[in-house]
């Protein structure tokens, strides 16, 4: 977290995809740049770099909700590598402004990942009534 950002690193199960199925399913689904994380809080970004089916790195802010990161403010990067027993995905999340957003990404990537491994694993994660 030193340097305005989060670090993540986590090995994950992605069977015979090689993170492309992620990627792919991340870009089809964004519309217009923005996300609703839950009622109250809508995330905008633009995707800066898309390296298919390995990298994707867009900007991260937030449109509306309580945490002061502006739209494009900072910069989130995910790197998927294929390795024996899955799928290695780094995400970093950089510029963020203040060791209380760097706190407060860091719980939100760590739950969001969290999810993701599970389904990764053809678990289904439930409900996600987080926030």
């Amino acid at each position: 977290m030193e340097g305005g950002g989060v670090d993540g690193r986590g090995k994950r199960r992605a069977e015979g995809t090689g993170g492309a199925g992620v990627l792919g399913d991340l870009l089809d689904r964004v519309e217009h740049g923005l996300t609703t994380v839950n009622g109250e809080n809508v995330a905008e970004g633009r995707f800066v770099e898309v390296d298919p089916p390995k990298r994707p790195v867009f900007t991260w802010g937030w449109a509306e909700g309580a945490m002061p990161v502006p739209p494009g403010s900072s910069t989130v990067e995910i790197t998927l590598e294929a390795v024996p027993d899955g799928t290695l995905l780094r995400l970093a999340h950089r510029g963020l402004p203040s060791p209380e957003a760097c706190a407060a990404h860091k719980e939100g990537w760590t739950h969001h990942m969290d999810r993701l491994a599970t389904v990764a694993t053809g678990d289904d994660p439930g409900l996600d009534d987080w926030m």
